[in-house]
């Protein structure tokens, strides 16, 4: 009976001792940093389950920043907020404002080279490798980011505008082709194509063919793709070999589709965080996950026979090398693989290849073909569907695309107003000298690119500062912080004033009856006034909800607005819509616009990224139409037939409808889901047909 009694007694001591340390962590621990209503079982992911779940609130399968958006906005906007998903994932700390980005972003007395990046990151490792520069960390990262810089220098990279300008041409090509078939494609196959083509060049020298592929073909539409993909794991454009003429692709055919099958592994599958992370805990090996590690394998095999052949070549053949891209004044060529191989080319180059060196090159190749590809095909879409959705921006592209590139020369016959021919604008842009210069020059292309990065970043950055580190982030806002009272969530700590002036409708902050209990206890944590210590923490930089941060961008934070980028603009210019010409004279702070992230871990390609959105942008914008199908489809309203109205096209029967802004309605938005990055929840279903009064092929 006493042992019965001590037993009894200690599971008693045991439970009020969890209950105890499981209502610190979830009630105490993290009291200072806002927060929705916690469970003391489940912590939020329940309430984050719910918010994906509103159909009212969108699609379930979509991005998880927009889901943590919508979350923001129930909050009242705080600049911080926290969601607590353990034991299944991480305690993540949202950063909504960027003031507090920059803190993390940037470097400091504590992190010489800004905070390190989340031990999350280790999940990319089979797709990026464990030597990338993407997860090292200190003087490792330094070391890679000094030796890859020239590969990206400006000066560099506009040097292979003509191998950029070639890569396009053969992507008119492709849309040559669909135009004539008039099936439904998914634009985003085609982007992939062209993308992996120019980073090929980039990192690797040689000709992908990704695109040449695609060519060969028999059907581009996105039905015959389906049915050729053959199941989950290869339901990518890129991977799909059947319906093609002729034979297969060779050697790199076989890696890019190997490639491709392990970046699809990543896909959200419909699920999304807390469920997928929940579905990985109860079964890691899932069947994606199962077959990541044999894809991974099979890359990382590839590349290090093509390293060592390469280093072959470079440094212990006495034949020719076999580097088709120019050299510099030393005679080494500034590609990623040849910068990775050039240390020991410095150092010892006759003798034996070190693993060392093998393994940093190797993942030097698969974290650049990934990285260097999926942004930039993710922002080409995104530019062409915006200018297709917005006649404004559309006809402000050709009135500048025509004073660079002028009418046509090439066609008598062609009408003097016409633009000029593909064929032309990439003989102009592969002219040494001349080609940066008119690229340059291409300005209010390159404020529809910014828009079109502000609207759907590919991606945010996650970091962590270890237990015990005391790293405070602290709003730098002008007015005090102050708690307030009131709002559909609870939360505690303070909220800048600046950050009030969309919540007057009623949105505020009020603290939970826990929270208010724990309010004493957590300001020995280190909050004071605007300062929240953030250490042990996931720190998720979202760049979804700071590039919607009204005091910044204003009533049309949610709207395509090119000319917010434009540093001077004309009365002529903001005609568009007269309420919104004051917002451009207002600076857009250089932290609020972060998609290529910033500080010294900003993203080392977001040049070249750039620099291939103008050219698709200069080479198809006057040739085609591109017309979205499904998501992001126009409303179309019914127009007054002419004498001849039963004969016309249906396009000519009907009008897009406008709204205020100079955008057409859409019937149902298109939303991005998760796959590594963010992407276009439907591949960006498009038809895509020649533009009125087109006339001549590509060579005009």
């Amino acid at each position: 009976m006493s042992a019965l009694l001590v037993l009894t007694a200690f599971l008693a001591i045991l439970s009020i001792l969890a209950y105890s340390r499981l209502h610190y962590h979830r009630f105490v621990q993290y009291a200072h940093i806002p927060q929705p209503p916690t469970s003391l079982l489940w912590g939020h992911m329940s309430l984050l389950h719910k918010f994906m779940s509103m159909s009212s609130q969108g699609p379930s399968d979509r991005h998880i920043d927009l889901v943590l958006l919508e979350i923001w906005h129930s909050l009242g906007q705080p600049p911080l907020f926290l969601m607590d998903l353990r034991p299944v994932g991480p305690c993540l700390c949202i950063i909504a404002s960027h003031h507090l980005a920059e803190q993390i972003s940037r470097s400091s007395a504590a992190f010489a080279y800004s905070v390190p990046k989340s031990y999350t990151l280790g999940e990319l490792e089979p797709l990026v490798g464990h030597d990338s520069m993407i997860i090292k960390e200190g003087q490792e990262w330094k070391e890679l980011r000094k030796r890859f810089n020239p590969g990206f220098a400006p000066g560099h990279l506009m040097g292979l505008l003509p191998v950029v300008a070639e890569k396009v041409w053969m992507f008119t090509r492709l849309l040559e082709r669909v135009a004539a078939d008039g099936k439904v494609v998914r634009l985003d196959m085609l982007t992939q194509g062209l993308t992996v083509d120019v980073i090929g060049e980039v990192v690797m020298e040689v000709d992908v063919g990704a695109q040449e592929e695609l060519l060969g073909r028999a059907d581009l539409g996105e039905d015959a793709a389906a049915a050729a993909g053959g199941g989950e794991e290869e339901d990518e454009g890129l991977m799909d070999t059947e319906g093609r003429k002729g034979e297969g692709g060779g050697e790199m055919s076989n890696f890019t589709k190997t490639y491709y099958r392990l970046i699809t592994s990543y896909a959200a599958g419909g699920k999304q965080p807390p469920m997928e992370w929940l579905q990985l805990l109860t079964n890691p090996f899932s069947h994606r996950r199962r077959h990541r590690q044999p894809l991974s394998q099979k890359v990382d095999t590839f590349l290090r026979e093509f390293v060592q052949r390469k280093h072959q070549d470079e440094f212990q053949s006495t034949t020719t090398t076999t580097t088709t891209t120019k050299k510099t004044k030393s005679g080494t060529t500034r590609s990623i693989l040849s910068l990775s191989l050039s240390e020991q080319h410095n150092n010892s180059p006759l003798l034996p290849m070190p693993p060392k060196l093998l393994s940093t090159t190797t993942d030097a190749l698969k974290t650049f073909l990934f990285a260097g590809h999926d942004t930039t095909a993710i922002l080409i879409g995104w530019v062409l569907y915006y200018l297709s959705l917005c006649p404004r921006a559309h006809s402000r592209v050709s009135s500048e695309l025509d004073s660079i590139f002028g009418p046509p020369s090439a066609s008598p016959s062609a009408c003097a107003s016409s633009p000029a021919s593909p064929s032309e604008i990439r003989a102009q842009l592969s002219a040494p000298g001349s080609g940066p210069l008119k690229l340059n020059k291409m300005v209010y292309t390159h404020a529809v690119i910014k828009e079109a990065l502000r609207l759907h970043p590919p991606a945010g950055t996650a970091r962590r500062a270890e237990v015990g580190s005391g790293f405070v982030v602290t709003c730098t806002c002008s007015e005090p912080f102050s708690s307030s009272s009131s709002s559909s969530f609870s939360s505690s700590g303070g909220t800048c004033t600046s950050h009030k002036k969309e919540k007057e409708k009623g949105g505020q902050y009020m603290q939970s009856q826990s929270q208010s209990q724990s309010q004493s206890q957590s300001q020995s944590q280190g909050r004071q006034g605007g300062e929240w210590n953030v250490d042990g923490m996931v720190l998720y930089n979202c760049a979804t909800i700071i590039h919607r941060d009204a005091d910044v961008y204003g009533e049309t934070k949610d709207e395509f607005w090119p000319e917010r980028w434009l540093t001077t603009l004309s009365e002529s210019e903001s005609d568009a819509t007269t309420k919104d010409k004051d917002k451009n004279k207002k600076e857009i702070p250089a932290g609020a616009w972060r998609p290529f992230e910033r500080g010294p871990r900003d993203c080392i390609g977001r040049d070249l990224a750039i620099i291939e959105a103008k050219v698709v942008v200069a080479l198809v914008h006057g040739r085609y139409e591109f017309v979205k199908v499904g998501l992001g489809e126009k409303v179309l309203v019914p127009q007054e037939e002419g004498p001849d109205g039963g004969e016309e096209e249906e396009e000519e029967k009907s009008k897009p409808l406008v709204d205020g802004t100079g955008c057409c309605v859409v019937k149902e938005k298109l939303y991005t889901r998760r796959q590594v990055t963010a992407r276009a929840a439907d591949g960006m279903r498009m038809k895509v047909r020649l533009a009125k009064g087109v006339v001549g092929g590509l060579e005009g």
